[in-house]
């Protein structure tokens, strides 16, 4: 806590923001995922939720990520959406790498 009070909220807190916006733009440029966390900023965290394909199966998608990836997701509980948990000292390559890790999985669950 003190690491980051020493960085400054705000600038974690925006960090956060700005990460979660580009995973938005990364999920609304995959035809087959969709946002399932809040569509408005103002409403937004780093708890970024993502609706897989209707044919992807949360829990098989968390679980071959999780062994196969050493990627830690949870799925939610709604069917279907998969829960990233994006924080300030995550980078932009990193959310591509996890939203392509979870289309390779649904691939993989056809």
């Amino acid at each position: 806590v003190e690491w980051m009070e020493s960085l400054g909220w705000n600038r974690v807190l925006n960090r956060i923001q700005n990460l979660v916006q580009y995973a938005v733009a990364r999920v609304e440029e995959e035809a087959s995922l969709s946002l399932a966390s809040p569509p408005l900023e103002v409403d937004r965290s780093g708890v970024f939720v993502v609706r897989l394909p209707s044919e992807c199966d949360a829990t098989d998608v968390y679980n071959h990520l999780a062994s196969e990836k050493h990627i830690l997701t949870s799925p939610v509980r709604r069917e279907g959406d998969l829960r990233l948990a994006i924080h300030f000292f995550n980078t932009e390559e990193e959310i591509d790498q996890a939203l392509a890790a979870v289309l390779s999985a649904c691939e993989a669950n056809d």
